[in-house]
């Protein structure tokens, strides 16, 4: 049998490396189709062996080659299926990104206008208080008061959305 192993293992090798195209799985093989083989070997004479080790080999490659199609199948399956989670779940995001934004800005444009300025030179344009001030000619705690004003005002007009952003963020994220 040693003998058998040192003709064949080779040659095997090679026929199962043209059927997967990895060597160190057809090596693999053609390594379990030998104990196969020695296992067969003590209960059934076989009498053809060096058919039988090609036949085996060969089958062998091809479930091997089938597995890891399967396999590849199924990560690209998921893959799929994970990105088009992603893209919804992006897509929720941005509606709820832009609904977020239409509703503060909306109510932004409530606020009187000195403080509704300031609002936007701050937060928007991302100017410094001291900026503000100098752009305004208002002394800077003015531009706080008024900032913090502004704010106080925001959060009792955006009061009632708020519970209905917290869910949003509960369902979606």
């Amino acid at each position: 049998m040693e003998n058998l192993f040192r003709t064949y293992y080779a040659s095997l090798c090679y026929h199962s490396y043209h059927v997967t195209g990895d060597k160190e799985l057809s090596e693999d093989i053609v390594q379990e189709v030998f104990v196969r083989y020695w296992q067969y070997n003590e209960n059934i004479q076989i009498l053809h062996p060096k058919a039988w080790l090609y036949k085996a080999v060969y089958n062998a490659s091809l479930n091997s080659v089938e597995k890891r199609n399967t396999y590849e199948r199924a990560k690209v399956d998921m893959f799929i299926k994970l990105n088009a989670v992603a893209l919804e779940k992006s897509h929720e995001l941005i509606l709820i990104e832009s609904e977020t934004a239409r509703l503060l800005w909306g109510n932004v444009e409530k606020l009187p206008p000195q403080c509704r300025e300031i609002i936007r030179m701050g937060f928007i344009e991302g100017l410094s208080n001291k900026k503000i001030a100098e752009l305004m000619h208002l002394h800077i705690s003015t531009v706080k008061t008024q900032k913090q004003r502004g704010l106080s005002l925001l959060r009792k007009l955006l009061f009632h959305v708020g519970i209905w952003l917290q869910l949003c963020q509960f369902i979606f994220f």
